[in-house]
């Protein structure tokens, strides 16, 4: 038992201060509030806390937690004041173990992606010319991600595959997809202009990283190159 928890317990004497100790400890362990990183993943992080804390819960306290983290200081359909006790001290009894248990499996969705100084591989250490990264390419067997690409570019991209994949990612270790986006953001290692690329991510890691690839690599490993409805790189303009 945590012994926190059961000195703070024993301090509530108000329906509305079981209500807010009840919310408190069923929140969802992981911030996915409106503006923080992970709220595109809100929806499916909460029904996850859900099924987690229903493997610990006593009595299904995991009915209290609602839809949102809007709805989720609301007021509880519990129409008898003992009950709001038994459920509070219900919770103090299992509450850690499942938020570990949570925190450990959602691990991944810490990843970042990996900056061309952790990852360097794929970009290029000065500016070059088309023709020049083309040859540089095809010479080193290496694909590159034009200049104007970062990391901060393809953040975006990472967290829409945290809700396409979503439960892929908590079944792996390695999950590894192709993604088209709207233009082309770099040269295959073949030496072709692309709009395609393949994006790795290492669970334990909590890493992702990304290079531009061409079709062939994509169809070797049978994956449908993911396209999704957003216009990523409107910040490129011209021809690169």
């Amino acid at each position: 038992m945590n012994q926190k928890l059961f000195d703070k317990f024993n301090q509530l004497t108000t329906e509305r201060e079981f209500i807010n100790f009840i919310s408190e400890n069923l929140e969802c362990p992981i911030n996915c509030k409106k503006g923080t990183r992970l709220n595109i993943i809100e929806q499916e992080l909460i029904i996850l806390w859900k099924n987690v804390c229903s493997k610990y819960s006593v009595a299904r306290e995991e009915d209290f937690i609602k839809e949102s983290y809007e709805e989720q200081s609301g007021l509880f359909h519990i129409e008898d004041f003992d009950e709001f006790k038994r459920v509070s001290f219900n919770l103090i009894q299992w509450i850690d173990k499942a938020k570990k248990d949570f925190l450990d499996i959602t691990q991944v969705f810490n990843s970042k992606m990996a900056s061309a100084q952790e990852y360097p591989k794929h970009y290029l250490k000065n500016k070059m010319d088309k023709d020049s990264i083309i040859k540089l390419a095809k010479d080193k067997d290496i694909s590159y991600f034009f200049p104007e690409v970062t990391e901060i570019h393809l953040e975006p991209i990472l967290l829409d595959s945290f809700t396409e994949y979503f439960n892929l990612i908590l079944q792996s270790e390695n999950l590894r997809f192709g993604v088209k986006v709207d233009k082309n953001i770099g040269i295959s290692k073949t030496g072709n202009e692309t709009n395609l690329m393949m994006f790795e991510i290492n669970k334990s890691g909590q890493i992702a990283h990304a290079y531009p690839c061409n079709e062939d690599e994509i169809n070797k490993l049978n994956i449908e190159p993911q396209f999704f409805d957003k216009v990523y790189f409107d910040w490129l303009r011209g021809e690169l």
